[in-house]
């Protein structure tokens, strides 16, 4: 029986990529709910300057005017802090990636290692086992050549 000497290191490196996936899963749920916060906002923006210009047609009053500016303002102020979160989060997004990739790599080497330990430990298990099947061989021919003189 086998038993590889890394098992635990292997074991663990899978743990840190599962880890690694979960934060990645995350932290792209996190980017598209501010993608549909940031979307919801530009169609406010839009929707408001379409009813700024709407009211403009019939009557548009200075407290209109001020009403409507300190809306719009406060709107691409959301916009913008939206645009910071992505921009934040995708940072976090790709250095996550990078930790998983390398994650990844090492993990896949402790297989290759393991993988070529159990090929030696195969090999060498056939090696025993042809090596007693030629002395099992040696022997009763020896004992044929005894028994028949």
């Amino acid at each position: 029986m086998y038993k590889f000497p890394l098992q635990k290191l292997g074991e663990y490196r899978k743990r840190q990529e599962e880890i690694y996936q979960k934060d990645l899963s995350e932290c792209n749920r996190n980017i598209n709910h501010e993608a549909k916060k940031l979307k919801n906002l530009n169609t406010s923006k839009k929707k408001a300057y379409r009813k700024i210009q709407e009211i403009q047609k019939e009557s548009f009053t200075t407290s209109d005017n001020l009403l409507f500016g300190y809306y719009l303002e406060n709107l691409e102020k959301k916009i913008n802090d939206e645009n910071n979160k992505i921009y934040n989060l995708e940072l976090q997004k790709d250095n996550i990636t990078d930790k998983l990739l390398e994650a990844v790599k090492k993990r896949k080497m402790i297989d290759k290692l393991k993988e070529y330990g159990l090929e030696k430990h195969r090999k060498e298990m056939n090696k025993r086992a042809q090596y007693q099947l030629d002395e099992s061989g040696a022997y009763r021919f020896g004992r044929k050549l005894m028994s028949n003189p």
